[in-house]
Parts: C-alpha cells; sequence; structure tokens
C-alpha cells in the first residue's frame, strides 16, 4: 500500500501489469464494500483493518494463484481479525486461491487453514492437519500459545 495515493489509486496499481486481465474495482469494493466508501481518500487515513482490506483488494486486482499473507491480523481488534480470517477462507474457496499464511495468532490461523505448519527457530517442529494441531497440548502450550 502507498499511504499517499487514494485507495482507488492503489487498487489500480495492484492490475497495472495485468492490464486487460486484471479484476475490475467493482469486484474488490464487492468483497471490500468499506473499501469503496473510502475510494477518493488517501491509504494513510485508513484504520488498520481499512489498510488490510486494502492491501488484499490490491493483490486480487491481479488475479493472483496465490495469495502470501504475512501477520495479516497484527494489530487488528479480535473482531476484525474473525472477518478477516473469514474472508481468507472465503477467497481460498471461491476463488480456487492457494493462500499461504504467516501467522503468530496460531487460532485464528487454524481455524481457516487446510494444513498446519509449526516453525521454532527455521525447523519444522510439526506438519499437521489444524484440528491435530489444535488438539496437542504439548504443541498448543510450549508453540502455539494456547
Amino acid at each position: 500500500m502507498i499511504a499517499e495515493l487514494t485507495v482507488e489509486e492503489n487498487l489500480r496499481l495492484g492490475g497495472l501489469w495485468r492490464g486487460r486481465g486484471a479484476a475490475p474495482l467493482s469486484e474488490i469494493y464487492e468483497l471490500f464494500p468499506r473499501l469503496e466508501e473510502r475510494r477518493g481518500q488517501p491509504a494513510s487515513t485508513l484504520s488498520g483493518g481499512e489498510r488490510q482490506m486494502l492491501s488484499i483488494g490490491r493483490a486480487l486486482v491481479g488475479r493472483p494463484r496465490a495469495l502470501l499473507l504475512d501477520e495479516p491480523s497484527l494489530g487488528l481488534a479480535p473482531r476484525l481479525v474473525a472477518q478477516l480470517m473469514s474472508l481468507i477462507r472465503k477467497l481460498a474457496d471461491t476463488l480456487g486461491l492457494a493462500v499461504l499464511l504467516v501467522e503468530q495468532n496460531a487460532r485464528s490461523a487454524l481455524s481457516v487453514a487446510n494444513r498446519g505448519v509449526v516453525l521454532n527457530l527455521g525447523r519444522v517442529v510439526a506438519d499437521e492437519a489444524p484440528e491435530r494441531l489444535a488438539g496437542d497440548e504439548s504443541l498448543r502450550h510450549a508453540y502455539l500459545g494456547f
């Protein structure tokens, strides 16, 4: 996200390299109605949740096959985290996107994941179905924080 640009300019920037293959902004505004309300505002004036929406929306304009998200819940209120995780799951399901989610909020990430990988100092500690990771009490306490 480029803070000096408006919401709409940021979204258009996301589709530049795709040219005519870019998603119309109407699709992004349908996913994120709040961005349509703020389309003329500088991105610097958006809340944390709105900035996350803009970052994801800008990526989606380019019609990617994969979406890489690094700590999208950082600094967001719990209600917004739940909405964001639900949206991530919806995007993966409806658009067929492969999503790589790097997230310290393990509970939220596991709630939408197909697979969970736990790393410790760059080494894989566990690679399981999310239900198995969440159900392993010793793993939860040692690495997942819940």
